[in-house]
């Protein structure tokens, strides 16, 4: 096979060559190509439509130490977390397969609405129902609907470098009056930093 992007059809085509890719594995063969990413491409003119197939399909043994040692980290730990790397390093394929695999609530958020959409995300002012403007703790209130933050067990906040300090601070302030714990930092939620 060698390192290839395997364009698509249809899904029908994905599906069988995924079943293919796993018969393959099953008899002790090492695959090298790597599925890095999935998108739907829409012609505008015509509805054909062209599918680049993202989704991984390797085991989690077939990637990165140090990605396995982040997963790890993130799975079993309620630490904060910051994880950081050059542009092209993985972070957002890291994000993506923790969120596939996780057993704990999670919530993906960025501070714009171009970097969530690249996260399949929300906005943080969004989710937390934060106006366009910097706020005041006073104008920060408990949430009618707050066992939705009571549940979360991790958010994720991606493109860290462009949130502000003191965006940081109400969010903290937010989790702690609608969150499970008001002593603790973001009311007990674990938070990871991608950026």
């Amino acid at each position: 096979y060698g390192h290839r992007i395997h364009i698509f059809r249809t899904i029908s085509q994905i599906h069988r060559f995924k079943q293919i890719i796993l018969k393959i594995r099953q008899f002790g063969f090492h695959i090298h190509t790597l599925i890095i990413a999935c998108c739907a491409i829409f012609a505008i003119k015509s509805s054909r439509c062209c599918i680049l197939f993202i989704k991984s399909i390797f085991p989690i043994e077939d990637l990165n130490p140090d990605f396995v040692a982040c997963l790890d980290d993130m799975e079993n730990s309620n630490q904060c977390l910051f994880i950081t790397g050059k542009a092209g390093t993985g972070k957002s394929t890291l994000l993506r397969h923790f969120c596939q695999t996780t057993k704990k609530k999670v919530v993906v958020l960025a501070p714009t609405g171009i970097a969530a959409l690249n996260i399949g995300g929300q906005t943080i002012h969004s989710f937390f129902g934060f106006p366009p403007r910097p706020l005041n703790k006073s104008q920060i209130k408990e949430k009618s609907n707050h066992k939705i933050y009571k549940a979360l067990d991790t958010i994720i906040i991606d493109e860290v470098s462009m949130v502000r300090a003191d965006l940081m601070d109400n969010i903290d302030f937010f989790m702690r009056i609608n969150g499970r714990d008001r002593y603790k930092p973001f009311g007990g939620a674990q938070v990871v930093f991608f950026g």
